[in-house]
């Protein structure tokens, strides 16, 4: 049975965006597992969006602490964050994810465009197989969010 569009609430109180319907993919309760993507550029956001939004609820915000209410306001299946961030940067949301909701953290993936500081480095190394080099494509982004919800 087809879906209605997916309706998404922007963090500054805007209008409600509209997704386009989708083909569905079950998670409990028959509904599409929820994907928020954390990133400050708005462009890899929607392109998360245009590559794997047949398959998952995308929802996309720009700010570490955004994400962090949003994630104690509505449940995400697997979270997409950039490790590079201004402000909360992606190691410090996985921290906080770790203490907060540990079982999130585990399905928490990671979006490089280069590990340029030594901690970044370490991180990704101690996180290889949850981290996805920009620039990338559909199918490495489906694998990922496909081994995060496993």
């Amino acid at each position: 049975a087809p879906t209605a569009p997916a309706t998404e609430a922007p963090p500054d109180g805007a209008p409600p965006r509209r997704t386009p319907a989708s083909v569905p993919v079950a998670v409990s309760g028959g509904r599409r597992p929820r994907l928020l993507v954390i990133d400050d550029e708005t462009l890899v956001g929607a392109a998360i969006r245009r590559l794997v939004g047949q398959r998952y609820e995308v929802i996309h915000v720009e700010d570490t602490a955004v994400a962090l209410e949003l994630m104690g306001r509505q449940p995400f299946d697997a979270v997409l964050c950039d490790l590079m961030m201004p402000g909360l940067d992606g190691m410090e949301l996985h921290a906080e994810l770790t203490r907060d909701h540990p079982a999130l953290a585990r399905r928490t993936g990671f979006i490089s465009g280069g590990a340029f500081t030594d901690r970044a480095r370490q991180f990704t190394a101690q996180h290889a197989g949850r981290c996805l080099e920009k620039p990338f494509s559909a199918d490495s982004v489906l694998a990922l969010v496909e081994q995060l919800l496993r």
